[in-house]
């Protein structure tokens, strides 16, 4: 009885194909701060809010933290080789990559696949854009990662814009990029 009452609380954490991907937080009074000069804002998963901190290894394994990339607009996106939507979507994100590198910055983070098998999969697809490595899965729990593919738009000040659960073809990503833009200024 109780685990029916927190399913159908809860419901299911994978959007539907007709349903829209990104998760608006209407009643988050931080998602509608456009001007953040003087606001004190607190760290969280939601739109308005600071993005967390993290540090992972990337493949030089160097350690990089999330404020590392500060100063440009973020796509924070989780995924795994064995899901074939984050594979289709990672072609995606490298084409918008290379034609934003200056403003913008893709970060995949990888959950819970060794180096190696991610290495391979990198040089076989040509991505440009950096990766970490998330092998305990420990920040993928600190977003509360449920599905995959799963993206977090950050901008320059760290702040996050918008989620998107699944794949993003590139008009998304375009419409991400220009709302983060338009929010910084």
């Amino acid at each position: 009885m109780v685990i029916i009452l927190i399913i159908i609380i809860l419901g299911c954490t994978a959007p539907l194909a007709d349903e829209e991907n990104d998760m608006n937080q209407e009643n988050n009074p931080a998602s509608t701060i456009k001007n953040t000069k003087d606001l004190q804002l607190e760290e969280g998963l939601f739109k308005g809010n600071i993005t967390l901190p993290f540090s992972l290894e990337n493949m030089e394994g160097d350690l990089k933290s999330i404020e590392d990339y500060m100063g440009k607009i973020i796509f924070l996106n989780f995924w795994s080789g064995s899901c074939s939507l984050c594979v289709e979507e990672l072609s995606v994100l490298d084409g918008f990559y290379r034609e934003n590198q200056k403003e913008t910055v893709v970060i995949a983070v990888n959950l819970g696949e060794e180096k190696q098998e991610v290495d391979k999969f990198i040089e076989n697809n040509n991505i440009s854009y950096p990766v970490l490595l998330d092998l305990q899965k420990k920040v993928a729990d600190i977003y509360r990662i449920q599905s995959t593919p799963t993206t977090y738009i950050i901008d320059k000040k760290g702040i996050i814009r918008n989620i998107h659960l699944g794949p993003m073809d590139r008009s998304k990503m375009e419409t991400y990029q220009q709302e983060a833009l338009k929010n910084y200024e």
